[in-house]
């Protein structure tokens, strides 16, 4: 497998050459919206095919190549997108098919808003449209879908949107949808997360016939995958 020769980090990014082993080291755009903060949860970046920066999440907030806001987080008061801030690993994923929709994968967790009072981890997922007029910046392209912007391609994920404890949400306008979501991520069963606040993920290359990319999941207690497809992200199932 190939290793990524550009990283974010903190407020930077880093090149590295792994032909003279040398690294390149340049601050993130600021001077917008980004102001530079460093991530507390996590982190990640999309770079094109010429290794130029596209975008960039600190904390569930995305931002553009220039630093313009795209899409808020869940701690933003009165917040417009919601997205979750992230339990160390925020993911990115090209849409398959397309060449400017990205599925953004993250995790949260929430004290005591489990079953009894029980402590809670969320796994969810977004998608971002570049080709999209931003909903913060007249002139400037990419915004996240919310429930109303789904098409008809992904309608099957409309009964998934905002299903996301303790995300709130006008109707219409979550744009979050769950792949494993406390002890009611999956359509007639449940997923084993309550009680733990941690949840991790990481994507592979396919491992089925279709040629889905699959992800990964685990708590301390229980194991989940879900298919990465042209549709949308799969509801999550035990492996």
């Amino acid at each position: 497998m190939a290793q990524d020769s550009l990283w974010v980090n903190g407020n930077q990014l880093l090149e590295f050459n792994f032909t003279d082993s040398q690294m390149v080291v340049c601050a993130l755009p600021t001077g917008q919206d980004y102001n530079g903060a460093t991530a507390q949860y996590a982190q990640n970046a999309q770079y094109d095919e010429n290794g130029e920066l596209l975008f960039f999440i600190v904390d569930g907030k995305i931002y553009d190549h220039a630093g313009y806001l795209m899409a808020d987080n869940d701690a933003t008061p009165n917040c417009t997108d919601c997205l979750m801030k992230g339990i160390q690993e925020v993911s990115i994923v090209l849409v398959p098919g397309t060449c400017d929709k990205y599925y953004i994968i993250s995790a949260d967790s929430r004290i005591g808003s489990g079953s009894g009072g029980a402590n809670e981890s969320m796994l969810g997922f977004s998608i971002l449209d570049l080709s999209m007029n931003s909903r913060y910046h007249t002139g400037r392209k990419g915004a996240v879908w919310h429930e109303g912007d789904l098409t008809a391609t992904f309608a099957n994920l409309a009964p998934r949107a905002g299903n996301i404890s303790g995300l709130t949400g006008p109707s219409g306008h979550f744009s979050t949808f769950s792949i494993s979501n406390g002890n009611w991520p999956f359509p007639g069963g449940a997923f084993d997360t309550w009680n733990w606040v941690n949840i991790h993920h990481t994507v592979l290359d396919s491992l089925n016939a279709a040629g889905d990319q699959v992800l990964l999941f685990h708590t301390a207690t229980a194991y989940g995958y879900a298919n990465i497809t042209s549709t949308g992200i799969t509801a999550g199932n035990y492996l």
